[in-house]
């Protein structure tokens, strides 16, 4: 730890903040503001008025290309005050301690650090300790970016931030993960549970530096050659199903895996999941199909099967990799129940 400005700042936090600072040429604001982090302790930091809103930073998204993408726009970030956070849990905490303070929160990375805003939020939110002014948008400069593309967020970030001066505000669902243990995760665009799981689980950090997007395809094939089917239970508000599946994906969003529209009429704004079951197929009938489902247009496919629904309890035979925004869990159990209209989300209104 060490002194600035006679607060407590945590050495390994401050020096990623510096480091993103430095090599984005953002600049690192001060002011008061203290944070309880698990598995680091209490931070301290700086910061000025809640007004202007805060960038939270997720530097390792995009295949670490994130801040390379951010320098662009960085004369019109002088205004947000920026965070840069390690991990998932760490995102929670800032998102859930600037959600306290009614900030405007903006998750600059992909789904996965827009997931842990809006989880952060949602954790201050059932907490009761929400401001009112609180809101969320985002920047997306991640690997695949799906929530941010189906929400109509353009790519090019130099049409995002005028459009944040004066955004559309809208109220979006959420979903909440309850495992046996009793933990809870929050999610905001899609879970998948099986092939695709098993795809984002193979789907290395170095395989996205190099490819990109393409880094999910690549994957994809090879993971197809050595997938087995998982013979699962679902229960879908009380209907039980079993069925040996490829995979099934309970979505909030339309499309995950780096542009796979698995749920292609879901909305962020209507209340339900879309639950998609693609039951266990020859590989070759596989790769017939998956340019369909690129478009949506699998849901007519004799082994797709697909429901709306509030909750959705999922037993499997063993542990087995869940993919949360692109985050992965391992559980053999899990309970997903909608949150409808708890998320205020910003959109960036267009000029044109």
């Amino acid at each position: 730890m060490r002194t600035e400005g006679g607060n407590f700042i945590e050495e390994g936090l401050l020096g990623e903040l510096e480091f993103f600072s430095r090599h984005a040429g953002l600049p690192l604001h001060a002011g008061r503001f203290t944070l309880q982090i698990a598995g680091i302790g209490q931070v301290s930091l700086n910061r000025e008025s809640v007004q202007r809103g805060y960038l939270v930073v997720n530097p390792s998204a995009g295949g670490g290309r994130a801040t390379k993408r951010l320098r662009v726009v960085r004369t019109a970030l002088e205004q947000w005050q920026t965070i840069c956070t390690r991990s998932l849990e760490e995102g929670i905490a800032v998102s859930a301690k600037l959600a306290r303070e009614g900030a405007v929160c903006v998750a600059a990375g992909g789904d996965g650090t827009l997931s842990s805003v809006v989880g952060g939020y949602l954790r201050a939110l059932e907490a009761g300790e929400v401001g009112d002014t609180t809101r969320i948008a985002c920047l997306p400069v991640g690997t695949a970016n799906d929530a941010a593309r189906e929400l109509g967020v353009p790519k090019r970030l130099q049409q995002i931030l005028p459009g944040l001066a004066h955004p559309i505000c809208q109220t979006l669902d959420a979903g909440r993960i309850r495992l046996p243990d009793g933990r809870e995760h929050y999610f905001f665009n899609v879970v998948g549970v099986g092939f695709d799981a098993r795809v984002n689980d193979a789907t290395s950090e170095r395989l996205k530096q190099r490819w990109g997007r393409l880094a999910y395809l690549i994957a994809i094939l090879k993971q197809l050659w050595y997938y087995q089917p998982v013979t699962l239970q679902l229960e879908i508000d009380g209907q039980r199903i079993e069925q040996a599946a490829l995979l099934v994906a309970i979505a909030n969003g339309r499309s995950y895996g780096g542009g796979i529209r698995i749920a292609p009429f879901a909305e962020f704004d209507d209340g339900c999941f879309d639950v998609c079951l693609i039951e266990y197929i020859p590989r070759l009938e596989f790769l017939r199909q998956f340019p369909k489902a690129l478009r949506g247009e699998h849901l007519g496919h004799p082994a797709v099967h697909s429901w709306r629904a509030r909750n959705v309890r999922l037993w499997l035979p063993d542990v087995e990799p869940v993919s949360v925004d692109g985050e992965l869990l391992y559980t053999s159990h899990l309970h997903c129940e909608v949150l409808p209209a708890r998320v205020p989300f910003a959109l960036p209104r267009s000029n044109q």
